[in-house]
C-alpha cells in the first residue's frame, strides 16, 4: 500500500459514522415500535422475574463478600427492591393491554430504572460494609450490565444511559471512597473497574449491533410488504380491469355471463323469472361512417351512461355485450318490471337527443330491444335459450322499425307484447 493510499483510508476511517439507530420515515419509525412493543413487554416480563430471582439468591454471596452488611442486605433485597418489582410485574401482567397503550419511551424508561435500581443497590451494600472482602464486590454489576445490555435489550440510547450512570456510580465509589481495612488494595480495584469497564463497553456495542440488524431485517421485511401490497393492488385493479369494457366502463360480457349464470342458479330455487334485454344501437355503422370512429366511440359512452343511470338502484345488470350490442339482466323479474325496464332504457337514450344524420329512421340516435323473461323451472329454460329468444326479439324489434322495444317470454308469443 502506498503512501496516498494510507492517506485515503485514514481520510475514509476519520469520515465513517456508524449508522443511525433510527429510520429518516416518522411513519416507519412508529411501525417498528409498534412491531416489537408486545412481544418485548412479555419478554420483559419473563427475563425480568428470572432476573429477580436470581438478584435475590445473590444473598448467599453476601454472606460471604460482605458479612458485616448482610442484615442491610435482606432490608435491601427483600423489603426496598423486591416488592416494588413484583408489584412492577403483577401489575403489568394483569394488565397487559393497558401497558401497551402507553408511550414505548415510558415502559423502556421504566425498565431501565430497574437496572439502576439493581446497580444502586449493589453500590449501597458495599459502602456500608469493611469486610476485606467488600472490593470484590463491585464484580456483581457485570451480571447487572449483562442484564440491561443484553437479556433486557434496551433500545441503544437507553442501554447507553443505563451503561453510563452504572460506570460512573462505580468509578465515583471508588475515586472518592476509602478502602476497607485489610482491603487487596487498589491494584485490585483498578482491574475489577476496568473488567466492568470492558464488559460495558463489549455488551454495549453487541446491543448495537443486534438493534442495528434487527432495524436492517424489519426494513427488508417492510420494503418486501410494501412490494407484495402493490402487487396485491396491481392484480386487483388488473382483475377489475379484466371484467370491464375499455371503452365504455361497464361490465364486460364474460363478468356479465358470470353474473348471469350466477343469478340463474340462485333462480332455480326461487323459481321465479330472470329478464334479459338486448339492446343494439340503430345504424350505428352509418353513424360511424357519417360522423367518425371517434364520435361512434363518444356515442357508445354517452349512451353507457345514461343506461346505467336509468337501471341504476333497480338491481339490474348493464354490461356491454359487443360492438355496438348492450345486455341488461333483471332478477326477480315480472312483466311489468320487465317493461319498465325497457321504457327506461328507450327514454334515457332518446333523452341524450344525439344527432344521426345517417339513419333512415330518424335525425337522432336510437336504440332497439329484445326482451326476454323466463324462469329457470321451466320446461326447457336455460341460459343459452334465454340469450337467443332474447336476440330473436330483438331482431323482431328491428324489422318492426328500430327505436322499439319486443317483449318475449316462454309462455308468449315472440310479438305478443310490444311498446
Amino acid at each position: 500500500m502506498n503512501a496516498w493510499s494510507m492517506v485515503q483510508a485514514l481520510r475514509a476511517l476519520m469520515g465513517w459514522r456508524p449508522p443511525a439507530l433510527k429510520f429518516t420515515d416518522p411513519t416507519m419509525e412508529a411501525r417498528f415500535a409498534d412491531s416489537r412493543k408486545e412481544a418485548r413487554l412479555n419478554h420483559h416480563l419473563v427475563s425480568g422475574a428470572v432476573a429477580l430471582v436470581i438478584y435475590n439468591v445473590f444473598l448467599a454471596v453476601d454472606t460471604i463478600l460482605v458479612p458485616d452488611a448482610v442484615e442491610l442486605g435482606w432490608r435491601i433485597r427483600l423489603l426496598y427492591f423486591t416488592p416494588p418489582a413484583l408489584l412492577l410485574l403483577v401489575g403489568t401482567t394483569a394488565f397487559k393491554k393497558d401497558v401497551l397503550a402507553l408511550p414505548g419511551w415510558l415502559i423502556d424508561t421504566i425498565v431501565m430504572l430497574t437496572g439502576i435500581g439493581a446497580g444502586v443497590s449493589l453500590l449501597v451494600i458495599v459502602a456500608h460494609s469493611q469486610s476485606p472482602l467488600a472490593t470484590t464486590y463491585y464484580a456483581g454489576l457485570m451480571p447487572i450490565v449483562i442484564y440491561g445490555n443484553l437479556v433486557q435489550r434496551f433500545p441503544f440510547q437507553y442501554a447507553a444511559v443505563f451503561s453510563g450512570f452504572t460506570c460512573g456510580m462505580l468509578v465515583g465509589r471508588v475515586v472518592y471512597a476509602g478502602r476497607p481495612p485489610g482491603s487487596f488494595g487498589w491494584q485490585m480495584e483498578l482491574s475489577l473497574v476496568m473488567l466492568v469497564l470492558l464488559i460495558t463497553a463489549y455488551t454495549l456495542v453487541m446491543n448495537y449491533r443486534l438493534e442495528l440488524e434487527e432495524r436492517r431485517r424489519f426494513a427488508g421485511s417492510d420494503r418486501a410488504q410494501t412490494l407484495r401490497d402493490a402487487l396485491e393492488a396491481s392484480r386487483r385493479a388488473y382483475a377489475r380491469l379484466s371484467r370491464l369494457d375499455g371503452l365504455t366502463g361497464l361490465p364486460n360480457r364474460r363478468d356479465f355471463e358470470a353474473h348471469l349464470a350466477q343469478a340463474w342458479a340462485e333462480h332455480r330455487h326461487t323459481r321465479q323469472p330472470v329478464a334479459l334485454c338486448l339492446i343494439d344501437v340503430d345504424h350505428f355503422k352509418a353513424y360511424n361512417d357519417r360522423h367518425g370512429h371517434p364520435a361512434g366511440d363518444q356515442c357508445l359512452k354517452l349512451i353507457a351512461q345514461a343506461m346505467a343511470s336509468a337501471v341504476s338502484g333497480g338491481g339490474a345488470v348493464l354490461a356491454r355485450w359487443g360492438g355496438e350490442e348492450f345486455i341488461v339482466m333483471l332478477p326477480w323479474a315480472t312483466e311489468a318490471s320487465a317493461c319498465r325496464l325497457a321504457d327506461s332504457l328507450q327514454q334515457a337514450v332518446s333523452g341524450l337527443s344525439l344527432r344521426h344524420e345517417a339513419s333512415p329512421s330518424g335525425a337522432r340516435v336510437s336504440i332497439s330491444q329484445g326482451l326476454c323473461l323466463m324462469a329457470p323451472d321451466q320446461p326447457g329454460a336455460s341460459v343459452d335459450r334465454l340469450i337467443s329468444m332474447a336476440d330473436d326479439a330483438l331482431y323482431r324489434a328491428k324489422r318492426q322499425g328500430r327505436d322499439r322495444w319486443v317483449l318475449t317470454s316462454a309462455d308468449l308469443p315472440l310479438n305478443e307484447l310490444t311498446p
